[in-house]
Order: C-alpha cells, then sequence, then structure tokens
C-alpha cells in the first residue's frame, strides 16, 4: 500500500476533563478498533468507580464509516447510561483482580475453526504505575457471543524484567503473533524508563510459544507496536511510553509508522518513517502533549467518503494536570469538576490518506 499522511490534525473524540459518558467509569483509553458483527467496535480500559479496570466496548451506529465521532458504550442490560464489562471483575485470589488493560481484539483461526480473543495485560499491583507487583499478559475468547478469560495469564516476564505488558496482536500468515513490552517496572514518578518490545508466535495463541526476541531495544524506547497488514506488505504504529508527570529530561514523545515484510520479529524488517505522524513538543495541542499511547490502527478495504484511507485511534496523556485549576475552570462554565486524578487521559482519532 502506498505511504499514509495525516489528513489533518487529530480529532478529540472524549477527555476527562469533561467526564464520562458512562456513569460507572472515572475514564477510559488504550483504544483497539475493529469490525465485530458487521459494527464498527472500540474495545477500551475502563477505569472504575472502586480505582480498578475492566474491559469495555463502544461501537458506532450501523452503517457509519470509521471517521464517525458518533461512539457510544455498550450498555449493562436494564441500565443505560453504565457501561457493561466484557467479563466479571476476577476474584481477590486471581493474577489479575487489579485491572484488565490494553485489549487487543484478534480473530484467526485454530485447525478449522474461527477463534475471536481479546489479548490483554493483568495487574496485580493497586498501583497502575511504580508497581509493586509484575504485569501479565493474559487472553480471553468469544464463546457463543460471551467473552470467557483464560484462568491463567499466557505470558510472563523474566526475572531481570519481570512485566509484560501493552500486548499487540495479530494474526497473519497463519501464526498468532504478539508485540509486547517489558520492563522492570513501569514507570510513573520515579522509576526509570527503561522499556523494550520483544515478539513471540503461536499456533493456537495461548500455549506453545516461541522463545521471546527482542524487537526495539531500550535504546530506542519504544512502548507500543501494533501490526497491520496493508498488502503488499505490512504496516507497524509505534508510540513511546507517555509522560504521565511532565518529567525532564524525557524520551521524545509521538507517533510513528513502520513498514516491513514478513520478519515480524526482526529490527531490520521494520523501516521507520522518517517523520513522526504526530509530534507532542511544546506547540502540540495540551490534549496529547505529554504523549500519545495504547495506539490502533485500522487500513480501510476503501476510502470512506471523505477519503480517508486508514484511522489511528489513540488514548493522549493531557499537559494539564492541576486538578484545583481544572475544577474552577469546568464550574466557571457550568460543568462539573473533573474526578481527582493525578493525570488526565483524551482519546483521539488521525485520519490518514495515501501520500
Amino acid at each position: 500500500m502506498a505511504d499514509l499522511r495525516p489528513c489533518g490534525p487529530p480529532t478529540l473524540l472524549y477527555s476527562m476533563l469533561d467526564g464520562t459518558p458512562a456513569r460507572n467509569l472515572l475514564g477510559y483509553g488504550d483504544p483497539c478498533v475493529a469490525r465485530v458483527d458487521g459494527r464498527w467496535t472500540m474495545f477500551v480500559g475502563g477505569f472504575q468507580l472502586d480505582f480498578r479496570n475492566n474491559l469495555y466496548a463502544l461501537q458506532l451506529p450501523e452503517g457509519a464509516e470509521l471517521d464517525s465521532p458518533a461512539w457510544s458504550f455498550v450498555a449493562a442490560p436494564g441500565r443505560p447510561g453504565r457501561a457493561q464489562p466484557l467479563v466479571s471483575q476476577p476474584r481477590r485470589d486471581e493474577w489479575d483482580h487489579h485491572g484488565l488493560h490494553t485489549p487487543s481484539y484478534v480473530r484467526g483461526r485454530v485447525g478449522d475453526a474461527e477463534v475471536e480473543r481479546i489479548y490483554y495485560a493483568g495487574r496485580g499491583s493497586y498501583r497502575v504505575v511504580d508497581n509493586v507487583a509484575p504485569y501479565c499478559i493474559g487472553v480471553m475468547t468469544r464463546r457463543g457471543g460471551a467473552w470467557e478469560r483464560h484462568p491463567g495469564p499466557i505470558l510472563r516476564g523474566s526475572s531481570a524484567s519481570p512485566n509484560v505488558l501493552e500486548p499487540k496482536a495479530a494474526y497473519l500468515a497463519g501464526k498468532w503473533r504478539v508485540w509486547y513490552t517489558t520492563t522492570p517496572q513501569e514507570a510513573g514518578k520515579r522509576a526509570p524508563v527503561r522499556y523494550r518490545i520483544e515478539y513471540v508466535e503461536s499456533d493456537d495463541g495461548v500455549t506453545g510459544w516461541s522463545a521471546p526476541v527482542v524487537v526495539f531495544g531500550e535504546d530506542e524506547g519504544y512502548y507500543d507496536a501494533a501490526v497491520s497488514e496493508s498488502p503488499p506488505g505490512y504496516t507497524m504504529l509505534l508510540c513511546r511510553s507517555t509522560n504521565l508527570y511532565g518529567r525532564s529530561p524525557f524520551p521524545e514523545q509521538g507517533l510513528w509508522l513502520a513498514t516491513g515484510g514478513t520478519g515480524f520479529g526482526a529490527r531490520t524488517n521494520w523501516q521507520i518513517a522518517a517523520e513522526p505522524l504526530i509530534r507532542c513538543d511544546a506547540g502540540a495541542p495540551a490534549w496529547y502533549r505529554h504523549g500519545p499511547f495504547g495506539p490502533s490502527l485500522v487500513v480501510l478495504d476503501r476510502p470512506t467518503a471523505r477519503g480517508v484511507a486508514a484511522c489511528v485511534f489513540f488514548s493522549g496523556v493531557d499537559a494539564r494536570r492541576s486538578w484545583p485549576r481544572l475544577a474552577l475552570h469546568n464550574l466557571a462554565r457550568g460543568k462539573l469538576p473533573p474526578p481527582p486524578a493525578p493525570f488526565f487521559f483524551t482519546l483521539g482519532r488521525l485520519d490518514l490518506t495515501p501520500a
């Protein structure tokens, strides 16, 4: 496929500063967008009122094109205004009780059967960052229209780098393939920024994973790597870890595209474009200036009526962090204050067209 370039600046779809459309969530992010049962669906991680995370889905109206802003949560039966989690919250004795993050939806095959899966990062620590227990990667499978969690993690870290998170999965060339982040500690206020992206593959998507290989080392510092088929090859969407607390110095923030062939786990396979899709320098809008994360790339079979050939969905970190100041600003506009939080997430869409 031809090189892709932005049609214009990113579109803000949602901000925690403006309140959350689902009454049972404080915020949401990490979008993964796919067509499911004939409708565009966005799977997200939602931050609940009890400060734990679970996975939820939003949908566009039937027949809507992907560059529509009209996303709405799949509601709980008989409870409009409340988002319905994909699965029940894990019990306190389970490995992912504190949170399910970063959904990655995949449709593939096991033998002669078509299978739908969501890979996710599970949190065993009450802390989201500067964590005290490692993240692992789990999976759920759709059966009879309902999602069922696999009972234990399917991918774990090593003793030197115990956290594995940010899974980006794809079914390509007859195998289940996952790119994920590994780090000694998820960086917050204090932990050093040490991330690398590893790659594994499996015939059935649950067992028999190959030995991990490093695609991007700590020197490059990438945090998410989402791969889509874009004939005649493949396109990878990259970002670095977000600067949640406005630390300085900190790695450059942005979104980058890379192209490659079937050497999915080889660094030499991926050629990163010289210019990022978006930059997060001082001139960037505040709503994503502290960095994008959890990106999802959808390459369309045919352009939309507006000429959009692909869409990037991503979460952003707002550069505005002072809750008292933001609360006063909202009250002056006749709006409720944002939820008390150390940082505020947004969700945006970047439309792409052939260069």
